[in-house]
Formats: structure tokens, C-alpha cells, sequence
């Protein structure tokens, strides 16, 4: 079985605080030779003009101001911008997914629209609410990624699989680890029929939900639906992921 497209590294998105080092004192040359002395500035006459004594602290303070407010700009641009706004839930996951234009969601966090091979499970987390996601988990040691894939599965329509024929093609999956017995590592894999699969993808899931993706060149005929495969612990012993969002997006 040929292993095709291979997954990006995790998308990270973080907002992490620099703190610039304070701008020492020059050194000084102990054998400096003594400059002579300058003459003075004469002084303004009474009446006249001054330029006046603006403190450092208050630039400091002011250039402080205009870096605040232009990063509060660009944090909303990035959070608000773009294409569709989908909110994740949960004190570990305070930001919103922004969806690109050409996205198109597979799965939005109802387990109707998900399905598990035997040695997995589906929780729904949140039902009816904007909110909504499931855990899964899998007590399979060896899960194969063929057919519909020997883990938790997204069904691709064969519909949407002619419409992306030949098309190199972007999942985005985004997971965080389980609150309870979490799972340390997990896999993601592309089948469609049985000779078609991109092999298990493994990546490692973080407490925050986090997008995870990887690239598949889809076949130029496609004869049947496509998967999406989640097997949630590579190590069979049942540790659990949950999954927020299931996307595609053509790339080339």
C-alpha cells in the first residue's frame, strides 16, 4: 500500500509576551582622554522661545501606548478577520477558529456525524450547544488505516471527492487532550476504497485545542467516499482526545 501526502507539523497559535532587555549604560575606557571643556549654550532671554523638556519616561510611556494599541488591532483582525467564526468552548481554549474562505467543514462536533470501528468509543461532550464535541478513545493497539479505517472515521462524500479529483488537499483536524485519561499520542490517515490511504500520520496532542493538518493528493477517479481516520491512542490503552473541528481545503 503506497503512503501518499504527508502531514504538516501542528499549526501552532500562541500570543506569548516579550519582555526587551533594558538598554544598559555604555562602558567606559578608563584611559579615555579627557575632552575639553565645551562652551555653554547662551541662555534664552526672558520672553524668548524653548524648546521644551520632554521626559524619557513619558516617550517611553507613550511609544508603550502605541505598540499596546496596535497589537490589540492586529489580535483582532486575526480573531474576528477572515472567513467563518466557529467558537471551541472551555476554560483551556479561549480563542475562536477562524475559518479560511475556501474551507469546508466536515465535521462540527456532533457525533452523528462521526463513526467508530470496534475497539473505539464516542462520547458527545456539550450536545445542542455551539460548543459541541466528542471524546474518542481506543483500546485498539493496532489500528490499519484501510477502508473506512480501524478507528474513529469522517466520511468524505464521493460527491465531494469527484469535486476535488487530482487536487492536492488540506485536512485540518482540531483536537486537544482529553481532560480525563488523556491520550499522549495520536493518528490521523486519509482512505478511500482499498488501495488508496495515506498511511497513519502520529502527532501529539496539547491540553488547549490546537489544529492539526496534513496533505493528501486526491485520486484523479475517485470510485467511493473518502475517510478521515482518528485513531486516538496509538498505544491502545484507551486514552482519549477530543475533537472539535473537522475541515478541508483544496491547496493546489
Amino acid at each position: 500500500m503506497n503512503k501518499i501526502g504527508r502531514g504538516d507539523g501542528p499549526r501552532w497559535d500562541w500570543d506569548e509576551s516579550v519582555m526587551e532587555p533594558r538598554r544598559g549604560e555604555p562602558m567606559r575606557d578608563p584611559f579615555q582622554t579627557p575632552q575639553a571643556n565645551r562652551p555653554q549654550a547662551p541662555r534664552v532671554p526672558a520672553g524668548g522661545s524653548r524648546k521644551p523638556n520632554v521626559s524619557p519616561k513619558l516617550i517611553a510611556l507613550g511609544g508603550g501606548t502605541v505598540v499596546a494599541l496596535l497589537a490589540v488591532v492586529v489580535g483582532a483582525y486575526f480573531l474576528f478577520g477572515g472567513g467563518t467564526t466557529i467558537p471551541t468552548g472551555g476554560d483551556r481554549s479561549p480563542r475562536s477558529i477562524v475559518l479560511e474562505p475556501s474551507e469546508k467543514v466536515l465535521f462540527s462536533g456532533k457525533a452523528a456525524e462521526i463513526k467508530a470501528a470496534a475497539g473505539n468509543t464516542i462520547e458527545q461532550r456539550a450536545a445542542g450547544s455551539q460548543n459541541s464535541t466528542v471524546v474518542i478513545r481506543s483500546t485498539n493497539p493496532n489500528a490499519r488505516p484501510v477502508n473506512t479505517t480501524e478507528g474513529a472515521f469522517v466520511t468524505v462524500p464521493r460527491a465531494l471527492m469527484q469535486e476535488l479529483a487530482g487536487k492536492r488537499v488540506r485536512f485540518t483536524v482540531w483536537v486537544r487532550a482529553a481532560e480525563q485519561r488523556p491520550s499522549s499520542r495520536f493518528a490521523l490517515a486519509f482512505t478511500s476504497g482499498t488501495a488508496f490511504s495515506s498511511g497513519w500520520i502520529v502527532f501529539t496532542p496539547t491540553p488547549s485545542f490546537e489544529p492539526f493538518t496534513f496533505d493528501v493528493i486526491f485520486p484523479k477517479e475517485p470510485a467511493a467516499d473518502g475517510y478521515i481516520g482518528l485513531w486516538s491512542d496509538i498505544s491502545g490503552q484507551g486514552g482519549g482526545i477530543e475533537l472539535r473541528l473537522v475541515t478541508e481545503q483544496p491547496v493546489s
